[in-house]
C-alpha cells in the first residue's frame, strides 16, 4: 500500500509537470497530463473518504455545480454539436479541482519546482515564436500575433503574464541566492519585451493593471497612505496624459492634407477618376475615396500580385479598400500609375493586411498603437467594423447583452450560444463580414448568453467563494492570477477553448488546493 501512494504521488508530480509544459507547447500534453492525474488519483485509493471529503464541501460544491449547469442546459438547448463540445472543453472545470483537492498536497520544494518548468516551457515558447518573428521559419507571418503557433497569442499573453507574477514570487518569497534573483529580473524584462514583440496591448494591460491593483492593495493593508496617494496620483496623470494624446492623435486622423483644388478629372491614362466628396474617412490625413480610379487599380494590381482584386487580404479585408488605405497613406492618386509606384516590399504588406504607412513607423507596439487609433476613427465615422478587433468586440457586446435581455433567468442553453448570436448578425449587422460572426468575447456575458441571471450568479459565487473560504486573499501569486483571470474575461471568452479553460482551471486550484505561498507581510 505504501509503496501504491509513493507511486500515485510521483505521477500526479509528474503529470503536473507535464501540464506546465504543455500549456504553452503542446496542447497533446495538457490532454495527456489530465489522463496522468487520473491514474495518480485512482493509485491513491481510499475513494470513499476522500469523495465524501471533497463533496460535502462547500468549495467541492460550487466547482461542481457550475459544471452541472452546463448539462442541466442541455434540456432546453438545441445546437448538442455546440453543447457538447462545449462540455468536452470545459471538463477539466470539473477534474482539476476535483484532483488538486483529493490529492496530498506537494511539498514546497515540489510546488516551487513546478513553477519553474512553467516559466522553463513559457521561456522556450518565446524563443519559438521570436525565432519565428526573425523570419527562420517556414511559417508565413502577416501579423506579428500569429508567432504564436502553439496556442493564440492572448492565452501565450497570459502564461507570459503568469511567467512574469511567478519570477516576482522567487525574488521576494523563496529566499534564492543573488544570482538567481538577478536572472530572474532578466527573465522579467525579457518577458515584457516579449510581450512588446506579440504586439499583446492585452497583455501589457493587464501585466500593468494587475501588479497595480496588487501594489494598491499591499500599501493599503500596510497603511502606507503617502505611497497610496502618490501611486493614485501618478495613475490618474498618466491616463490624463494618455487621453490628450489619443484625442490629439483622433484630431490629427481627421486633419486633411489634401487641399488641391479642382480635383483632377482624368487620370494620366485619360479614365475618370471617381470622388466620393461626402465620405469624411482619411488616412494619414489624406481623404481616401477621392482621387480613385477603380477599373485602373483593377487591372494593374493583377500584373503586381496574384491576390485578386476583389477578394480578401491575410487579416480577412477587403484587398481593395487596404489597397486604397495603403495609396492614400503615401499620398498618392489612386489610379495605375501611382500603384505602379508601389515597391514590392509595399504589395507584400497590401496582401498582409498593413493598411498604412503609419503601421510601419516604430516598434511593434507604436504600430499596433496606430492601427488601434484607425478602428476608434473608424467607428466613430460609423465605418465597416470588419477585421477591427476593438470595434467588433463593440458588435459582440451589444449582441450578447440582447439575447441575454430576451431569455434572462435561464439563457439559451449550453448550445445555442453561437446559433443565437449568428441570427443577431444576420439581422442588425449586416455589414460586418460573416467570418467574423464571433462569439460574445466577454466570459461574464457568455455565460450569461447560455444561462442567464440565473447561470451568472452561479459562475460569480464559483469565482469568489473558494478563494474566501480557503482564505487565499493575502497570497501573492493567487491575487495577481485572479486579477489577471478576471481582466482576460471582461474582453475574451476565456473559458470556451481548452487553453483558456487549462489555464484558468490549472492554477486556480493549484494556488487554492495545493497552497505553498506565503501571505503577504500585513505587519
Amino acid at each position: 500500500m505504501e509503496k501504491r501512494l509513493q507511486w500515485s504521488q510521483q505521477i500526479f508530480y509528474f503529470s503536473i509537470i507535464a501540464l506546465v509544459i504543455g500549456m504553452p507547447l503542446s496542447i497533446f500534453l495538457i490532454s495527456l497530463s489530465q489522463f496522468g492525474l487520473a491514474v495518480s488519483w485512482l493509485l491513491a485509493g481510499n475513494y470513499k473518504q476522500r469523495l465524501a471529503g471533497y463533496f460535502t464541501g462547500t468549495v467541492g460544491l460550487v466547482f461542481t455545480m457550475f459544471f452541472v449547469m452546463h448539462l442541466v442546459g442541455l434540456s432546453y438547448t438545441t445546437d448538442f454539436k455546440y453543447a457538447f463540445n462545449d462540455i468536452r472543453i470545459k471538463l477539466p472545470l470539473l477534474l482539476l479541482p476535483f484532483f488538486m483537492a483529493t490529492m496530498p498536497p506537494l511539498s514546497k520544494t515540489k510546488w516551487q519546482s513546478v513553477l519553474s518548468f512553467f516559466v522553463a516551457a513559457c521561456l522556450m515558447g518565446t524563443f519559438i515564436c521570436t525565432y519565428i518573428w526573425a523570419g527562420f521559419g517556414t511559417k508565413v507571418i502577416t501579423d506579428a500575433r500569429q508567432i504564436s503557433i502553439f496556442i493564440s497569442h492572448i492565452r501565450f499573453a497570459l502564461l507570459i503574464c503568469m511567467s512574469i507574477y511567478a519570477c516576482i514570487y522567487f525574488i521576494i518569497y523563496s529566499n534564492t541566492k543573488v544570482f538567481y534573483n538577478y536572472m530572474y529580473a532578466v527573465l522579467i524584462i525579457w518577458f515584457v519585451f516579449f510581450l512588446c514583440i506579440l504586439q499583446s496591448f492585452t497583455g501589457l494591460i493587464i501585466l500593468s493593471v494587475t501588479l497595480g491593483i496588487y501594489v494598491i492593495c499591499f500599501l493599503i493593508h500596510q497603511k502606507r497612505w503617502m505611497y497610496t496617494a502618490t501611486i493614485f496620483l501618478a495613475i490618474i496623470t498618466v491616463l490624463i496624459g494618455l487621453g490628450i494624446k489619443i484625442k490629439n492623435d483622433l484630431d490629427n486622423l481627421n486633419t486633411t492634407k489634401q487641399t488641391t483644388q479642382p480635383l483632377p478629372v482624368y487620370t494620366a491614362l485619360g479614365n475618370l477618376y471617381t470622388h466620393e466628396r461626402f465620405n469624411g474617412d482619411l488616412e494619414n490625413g489624406y481623404p481616401i475615396f477621392v482621387n480613385v480610379a477603380y477599373s485602373e487599380l483593377d487591372s494593374a494590381w493583377q500584373t503586381r500580385s496574384s491576390i485578386d482584386f476583389d477578394s480578401v487580404d491575410a487579416r480577412g479585408q477587403w484587398i481593395k479598400y487596404t489597397l486604397l488605405r495603403y495609396m492614400t497613406s503615401k499620398g498618392l492618386l489612386k489610379d495605375a500609375n501611382g500603384l505602379m509606384q508601389l515597391s514590392e516590399t509595399d504589395i507584400k504588406n497590401i496582401e498582409a493586411g498593413i493598411a498604412s504607412v503609419n503601421q510601419l513607423q516604430g516598434n511593434s507596439i507604436s504600430a499596433r498603437y496606430h492601427a488601434t487609433l484607425y478602428e476608434l476613427n473608424n467607428a466613430w465615422q460609423g465605418g465597416n467594423p470588419s477585421g477591427h478587433s476593438l470595434t467588433m468586440r463593440l458588435l459582440f457586446w451589444k449582441a450578447s447583452l440582447h439575447i441575454i435581455s430576451n431569455h434572462l433567468l435561464f439563457g439559451v442553453g449550453t448550445g445555442d450560444n453561437k446559433l443565437e448570436l449568428d441570427k443577431y448578425y444576420a439581422s442588425n449587422t449586416p455589414q460586418l463580414f460573416k467570418q467574423f460572426w464571433l462569439r460574445s468575447h466577454n466570459q461574464f456575458l457568455a455565460i450569461a448568453v447560455s444561462f442567464g441571471l440565473t447561470g451568472l450568479l452561479i459562475f460569480i459565487t464559483m469565482l469568489l467563494w473558494p478563494a474566501t473560504k480557503l482564505n487565499r486573499w493575502s497570497q501573492f501569486l493567487y491575487v495577481t492570477f485572479f486579477i489577471t483571470a478576471i481582466c482576460s474575461f471582461l474582453t475574451e471568452d476565456t473559458l470556451e477553448t481548452q487553453a483558456g479553460v487549462t489555464f484558468f482551471a490549472f492554477f486556480n486550484t493549484f494556488f487554492l488546493f495545493q497552497n505553498q505561498t506565503p501571505e503577504i507581510n500585513r505587519t
